[in-house]
């Protein structure tokens, strides 16, 4: 049922399908039975697309937490980097310490989505693998000043009800690692 909640585009065409063939077997009939139910169509479409708003699945969570995580980067925020980190990872935690510190980004967002994904059978791990677009100050310790696009990869664990991070992957500025967009 995720493909129902990820996207209100199954709903409405659900819906306008049922309407459609409601209103026409009325319209061929005449029975106005067919207009109720050409309402209760539309009733239940708009209910499924209101239901669609408010479930917030485990997919659209982890694509609104890379976005969170990036504008944290832009930012240059190391404490709101490490809030997404999880502290059974300590490894991870020092690393990004340790790394952003090197970095001066004065742009850093989101520019597409590679994989999302979310193995069969668990909903305590993910792998999210994307790509951002930067632009960066590294000249202190990098010798590197400029823009570009990167890929990035994030291994996530659930922990309660919230996504923490547990390693992660992205190139360096000047690397010219393939990109699939």
């Amino acid at each position: 049922m995720e493909w129902l909640t990820e996207s209100p585009m199954h709903s409405i065409m659900i819906g306008i399908l049922l309407i459609s063939a409601f209103l026409l077997t009325w319209f061929i009939s005449r029975w106005k039975l067919f207009i109720g139910f050409a309402a209760l169509a539309l009733v239940a479409m708009v209910g499924a697309i209101v239901a669609e708003q408010m479930i917030v699945t485990d997919r659209e969570q982890l694509r609104q937490d890379v976005f969170d995580l990036a504008a944290a980067v832009q930012s240059n925020d190391v404490q709101g980097v490490v809030r997404f980190v999880s502290p059974q990872s300590p490894h991870t935690i020092r690393r990004v310490q340790a790394e952003m510190p090197d970095y001066d980004f004065r742009k850093c967002r989101v520019i597409g989505f590679n994989t999302i994904e979310l193995p069969e059978g668990s909903t305590t791990r993910a792998t999210v693998d994307f790509v951002v677009g930067f632009d960066v100050d590294a000249t202190r310790t990098l010798d590197y000043n400029g823009s570009g696009t990167r890929r990035v990869t994030l291994t996530f664990e659930k922990q309660g009800d919230s996504w923490k991070i547990t390693n992660y992957q992205h190139d360096h500025p000047q690397s010219r690692r393939y990109i699939k967009l």
